[in-house]
């Protein structure tokens, strides 16, 4: 009989997390009993229905914090795996009492809790002694989970992994260089950085596509700084798109201005696909832009620069389809699909033999 695998998160809304899980439990329904708690539902909702698992969302935003309650008191589940911080401080309070082995994991650095007066961070402190495992997708968090207090063999390191299907080679009327930023607009993800970068280029002879979605009402802060700087020809909004692979395709050069980052899947996609990427020393990034290799890695808040070696990639093709390579090359050593799921798979597997081993 299938053991059971109970996955908790914020919503169903396109963003890396979400979209790692839905690749994840596609994979994992063939070996276990999936379940997939959402406080709310999203554009990826219909995407996770027709996986072969069971989905429970909250008919009521207002109750969800209830109906996850009485879930969780119903359940009977193998493993208890909760995504991202709100799941983890709610459904990790009410699993307390459960019998079920807890696994949180850690996909962005922990600069969140400055939100809640850093009493989330004592909350989650607590939380790690009563979780089993902790999951992390880069050094610098396996780095700031062990600064919370938690012992090095409890923590586990599984690197991203995205499948990027064969896409046509496309021939490129424009001499336009294209430049794409995949990221929701979100303030941390560095959007207005971008402008300023931008402003400063010399070069006319780029336009910047802004790939996700406006799920807090900020395209309008960005769309006023665009209008100031008068940048208007210069940038597009390109919204959510579902085949993602074949935009990426299109573009020259990937950008990424984060304040903060795990591990990108964006930046991944970016280098199976082959595309010089640019983007700030923080988080996992350094894990996945070397410095002069594929890329441009910048110190943080270091416009200038930055905009100096964008300007370098825009003007130089052949720097571009050099870096392009190493991406590839990159990406099928470190970063591909297969790997990472049977990581996860290796993890669970061993977790649940650990358990019957100790009983």
């Amino acid at each position: 009989m299938k053991k059971t695998i109970t996955f908790f998160i914020n919503d169903l809304n396109a963003g890396g997390t979400e979209k790692h899980l839905l690749n994840l439990v596609n994979f994992l329904s063939k070996y276990f009993k999936i379940n997939v708690f959402a406080f709310r539902g999203g554009n990826l909702e219909q995407d996770f229905k027709m996986l072969p698992i069971t989905i429970f969302i909250p008919k009521f935003r207002i109750f969800s914090f209830f109906s996850c309650f009485f879930y969780i008191k119903n359940l009977n589940s193998d493993i208890l795996h909760f995504f991202l911080p709100k799941s983890y401080l709610v459904a990790g309070v009410f699993s307390i009492f459960k019998s079920s082995l807890r696994v949180m994991s850690r996909r962005s650095q922990n600069y969140y809790h400055s939100k809640y007066l850093y009493l989330s961070y004592f909350l989650e402190i607590l939380l790690h002694k009563f979780t089993d495992k902790i999951l992390v997708n880069s050094k610098s968090i396996f780095k700031q989970i062990q600064s919370e207090f938690v012992p090095q063999n409890k923590i586990f390191l599984i690197n991203n992994g995205v499948r990027v299907p064969k896409i046509k080679k496309i021939k490129k009327e424009s001499k336009v260089v294209k430049i794409g930023m995949i990221a929701n607009l979100i303030p941390y993800k560095g959007h207005q950085k971008i402008i300023e970068i931008v402003s400063k280029l010399k070069d006319e002879n780029f336009i910047v596509y802004f790939i996700g979605c406006d799920y807090r009402n900020y395209k309008k802060k960005i769309e006023n700084l665009i209008k100031k700087k008068e940048l208007e020809n210069k940038f597009f909004f390109s919204g959510y798109i579902v085949d993602i692979n074949s935009k990426i395709a299109e573009l020259d050069i990937i950008i990424n201005a984060s304040s903060e980052e795990g591990q990108s899947n964006a930046l991944i996609e970016a280098l199976a696909l082959g595309k010089p990427l640019i983007g700030f020393d923080v988080g996992g990034n350094s894990e996945i832009i070397k410095d002069k290799f594929n890329g441009f890695l910048m110190k943080y808040n270091d416009l200038e620069n930055y905009s100096k070696m964008l300007e370098k990639l825009i003007n130089n093709k052949s720097l571009r389809i050099k870096f392009g390579k190493n991406s590839t090359e990159y990406y099928k050593k470190k970063f591909q699909l297969d790997k990472s799921h049977n990581s996860y798979l290796g993890f669970y597997t061993k977790l649940l033999t650990e358990v019957k081993t100790s009983k």
